[in-house]
């Protein structure tokens, strides 16, 4: 391969002074493009190829960047991806795309879009079907987040010089970020006396079992609906969460981030998911049947069914297809509890509680592992904050430390004395 960049000098020409030099070989057939460009001064030649060298020399694209549309990237970029994504993210980042071709044209030449344009499409996304409403917090984080990826790609594949949905001030990104970051509203901390007091209103040993494995474990709800009693070290206080292929009988499981981990589990909840066993095993169940630790029969049934259809349609399998009525009974069960949170309380937040109770005497490197997050920055900035009981230890230990100190001091040197 030809990698010289040369100047050459042509005195039939107006402009004698010329710089050639060849782009990357053709996978196909391995030529190489030669490309140009004419100076009327030697001296100007000498900088331009001064500057070209130290653009190879950086790694940047040996051929001119290719003039591709908004519509056309869209769609390669969705093609090449779709297989590496799970289908609820390939939904997501489909809904990204359309937000940004309601939004461009399609056939805008992706070089175009400046960053004015892109802050003027992230202050006025807005529901599909011509709703007025805007979207919320978290989902524009997400879009500007996933709008992000596809053009740190397109900058990947030659498209771009820069990202225009990154602005030149960190400053600025960090602000933007704050300004749509979905912890603006904070997650009511479940406190462990209010813990135990949901376990009392659950109407069932499979509910009791289901709340403690979400909060003393950490699970998410796909992530409760998929553990097997197969997953559950009873001997070693542990679980395992790990990724599941498909069968005929059984849908595929995939683990967010793509890492399977394992999670320590107190004798509290362990005590429960054994009494819960014994009982399935005493009442005849179909648990033979039904691999799964905390679906009921009825439940387990139809994820069957649903796959089936699934099978049969040729659609993707998706997070959506698992129970659906979890989150109504868990709010039935907190007002049973009479549980008064500060806004609105989910599911998902007994696992936030968890990671919250690991991060107040665990490592944050051992918080990470158990949590499941690629990465630490995911574990403290959202599933950790200040709470009440933070305030009166942060309190206390400062009147520790004083009295530490006031004992150390000689009578004649002592406060008051």
């Amino acid at each position: 391969m030809t990698t010289k960049v040369s100047i050459f000098r042509d005195k039939r020409k107006k402009r004698p002074w010329i710089v050639r030099w060849f782009g990357w070989p053709d996978p196909v057939t391995g030529e190489q493009r030669r490309y140009s460009k004419s100076f009327r001064l030697k001296s100007e030649a000498e900088s331009f190829r001064a500057d070209k060298m130290a653009e190879f020399k950086e790694g940047n694209s040996r051929d001119p960047i290719r003039e591709t549309t908004l519509g056309e990237f869209c769609r390669d970029w969705m093609e090449v991806n779709r297989s590496d994504l799970g289908p609820e993210t390939v939904r997501l980042y489909e809904n990204t795309v359309q937000r940004l071709l309601a939004h461009f044209p399609s056939d805008m030449p992706i070089m175009q879009i400046t960053r004015a344009d892109t802050q003027k499409f992230v202050g006025r996304l807005a529901r599909f079907g011509g709703s007025k409403k805007p979207l919320a917090k978290a989902t524009k984080l997400r879009t500007l987040r996933q709008c992000r990826t596809l053009f740190d790609d397109a900058c990947e594949w030659d498209y771009l010089k820069v990202n225009p949905f990154k602005p030149k001030n960190p400053r600025r990104r960090d602000r933007q970020r704050a300004k749509l970051k979905s912890a603006g509203r904070r997650w009511y901390y479940l406190t462990p006396a209010e813990y135990l007091k949901l376990l009392q209103a659950a109407p069932s040993l499979r509910w009791r079992c289901l709340y403690a494995v979400a909060y003393t474990a950490g699970l998410r709800r796909a992530e409760l609906a998929n553990l097997q009693w197969a997953d559950i070290d009873f001997e070693a206080r542990q679980l395992h969460v790990r990724p599941r292929e498909e069968n005929s009988a059984l849908p595929p499981f995939r683990i967010k981030d793509d890492e399977p981990r394992t999670v320590p589990v107190p004798k509290h909840t362990l005590d429960l998911l054994v009494e819960f066993r014994e009982k399935k095993h005493e009442q005849g169940s179909r648990m033979v049947l039904n691999p799964f630790a905390l679906l009921s029969d009825r439940e387990y049934e139809g994820i069957q069914r649903r796959w089936k259809q699934c099978q049969e349609r040729k659609t993707p399998w998706t997070s959506r297809h698992y129970v659906n009525n979890w989150l109504t009974n868990f709010r039935r069960h907190v007002k049973k509890a009479e549980i008064q949170p500060e806004g609105r309380l989910a599911l998902h937040d007994l696992r936030k509680a968890c990671i919250q109770n690991w991060a107040d005497c665990l490592p944050p490197k051992a918080t990470q592992e158990f949590a499941g997050h690629a990465d630490a920055k995911t574990t403290m900035e959202y599933y950790n904050q200040t709470t009440a009981e933070h305030t009166r230890q942060a309190a206390d230990k400062i009147d520790e430390m004083l009295r530490k100190s006031d004992a150390q001091l000689t009578p004649k040197a002592k406060f008051g004395s």
